[in-house]
């Protein structure tokens, strides 16, 4: 999976099919619902145009639980890891748990992620509750080369890396590029990855 802002749409979407992307889901990120049937054309237009063998999908970055409903005409909704957004059922995408000025804890870091917060992750079929789907825990890799402190964010994603391996939680790393040089190759997120899940601690 990656995930990209709706900024220079058409150019990022030829890269990534060069970057070996192909049939992978791609999400392009918008904040404004009143964007979405405009980024909806371009990207038919794109696809068409450059025949281009992208599964892309429209997520939209919601403020609060009112927006929940609305941003409903998009194909995912996205928010921040914030308990409020675990707990509903509404959320496809939970982005960026690392991300905030908070201090770590004595013998392990503040990352964002607990065995509660995943747990909500996970989906509930075939039993008596209400059906709930399966959260996807996607984090920023233009966050993590802009950040004044990366090795603090580096290890904070180690650890999410590790509680949602334990837990089962699907994980990720997206460029979350606003342009081309933004980009990565898919091969080298996967390469990322499995350094995050071999290395991640509970320790600091």
């Amino acid at each position: 999976m990656e995930l990209i802002t709706a900024i220079n749409l058409r150019e990022k979407l030829l890269a990534l099919t060069r970057l070996g992307y192909s049939g992978e889901e791609i999400v392009v990120l918008i904040d404004n619902l009143k964007e979405l049937m405009q980024i909806k054309d371009e990207l038919k237009q794109q696809i068409r145009e450059h025949n281009l063998k992208l599964n892309v999908k429209i997520g939209v970055l919601v403020k609060n639980q009112q927006q929940i409903k609305q941003a409903k005409k998009a194909d995912l909704v996205v928010a921040d890891a914030k308990r409020e957004f675990f707990e509903n059922k509404g959320v496809d995408i939970i982005i960026n748990p690392e991300h905030g000025r908070r201090k770590d804890f004595i013998h392990h870091r503040n990352s964002g992620l607990s065995q509660v917060s995943l747990n909500l992750c996970k989906p509930i079929k075939g039993s008596k509750k209400k059906p709930r789907k399966e959260k996807i825990i996607l984090t920023s890799f233009k966050a993590l080369l802009n950040s004044n402190n990366q090795e603090e964010l580096l290890g904070r994603m180690k650890q999410n890396a590790y509680f949602a391996k334990k837990y089962e939680v699907k994980y990720d790393v997206c460029s979350f590029a606003d342009d081309v040089e933004g980009l990565r190759s898919k091969k080298d997120f996967e390469s990322l990855m499995r350094e995050l899940k071999k290395r991640g601690k509970v320790n600091k």
